[in-house]
């Protein structure tokens, strides 16, 4: 568990903000598998990034904001950077439209929009004009020609499409089923993993996720959330047949067994287009702990 505590602690060391379950929504490790490399993140929790103003200025952020469609700013800090991401709200089929208009004007979006709209066409809500509203989360990573765009679909049915924790439903299969038949290769696979896991523990789907980077290679991923606490990522990787290694195996699980005043959260399979498999998870901290205090 070296590795992994190491940037962990290094991570937690550089923090600005007092780490508490009132400031910090998630705190992420991403492990690619390939390369045995970790990355570790702090989500700011919504009310910690109310007075925060974006670093980003382009054409999405001026429609979104003169269109209203900013529920607020989520702000994500890796090793590197700062990533912002805007959570959307007023996600009428006229905003939408017209924001893909204007995402079409990096070639790496407008080479796969019809894949995005598909997407954003699942069954979110029944509302007639909120069809795209499944795309909840729009992220912009980098700048300018580095820019990374990322795209976060909601799997679960809402009666208001703005209030996604309102009286909401899973409807696991109806949304694996959707995906399958977009058939998109990366996804096909994802989603017999996904299939796997909903099978035998008590896990529901939390979102679809796609990262486009400027070079054309895309990430898609599928988070799961649920009872995790009792589940390790050794049985995980071995109920979807995952080849992973035993020492990041070993890291993963010996990382969430220490750390007691982390709950495990959810956790995402990650694949990109040249079929490099990652894998995402993200701890919440239990009520009342301060990290760094």
């Amino acid at each position: 568990m070296q590795i992994l505590e190491s940037k962990y602690n290094n991570h937690i060391r550089k923090e600005k903000i007092k780490i508490s379950n009132d400031t910090i929504d998630f705190i992420g490790i991403n492990i690619d598998i390939e390369t045995e490399k970790y990355c570790v993140k702090t989500y700011y929790a919504p009310i910690s990034c109310l007075k925060y103003s974006p670093n980003m200025t382009n054409k999405i952020l001026s429609y979104t904001t003169k269109n209203e469609m900013n529920r607020f700013f989520w702000i994500v800090r890796d090793e590197i950077r700062i990533r912002e991401y805007i959570a959307l709200k007023n996600r009428t089929n006229r905003n939408m439209s017209r924001l893909y208009e204007l995402l079409e004007q990096y070639s790496y979006i407008k080479k796969n929009i019809s894949e995005i709209k598909r997407m954003s066409e699942m069954k979110f809500t029944d509302k007639s004009n909120n069809k795209y509203a499944s795309l909840y989360i729009l992220g912009i990573k980098g700048e300018k020609e580095e820019m990374i765009i990322n795209f976060e679909w909601f799997t679960r049915k809402c009666p208001d499409p703005d209030d996604a924790g309102y009286m909401y439903k899973y409807d696991d299969i109806y949304f694996l089923d959707y995906l399958d038949k977009i058939d998109i290769h990366e996804y096909n696979i994802l989603s017999k993993m996904a299939r796997k896991l909903l099978s035998i523990y008590n896990l529901h789907l939390w979102c679809f996720a796609s990262d486009y980077f400027p070079d054309m290679n895309v990430k898609h991923k599928i988070y799961f959330k649920g009872e995790l606490e009792n589940i390790s990522f050794k049985e995980i990787c071995e109920v979807t047949g995952n080849n992973v290694k035993e020492s990041i195996i070993n890291e993963l699980d010996g990382f969430k067994k220490y750390h007691n005043e982390l709950k495990l959260y959810g956790f995402a399979f990650c694949m990109d287009s040249n079929g490099k498999f990652s894998i995402n998870s993200y701890y919440r901290l239990k009520q009342g702990v301060l990290l760094n205090d």
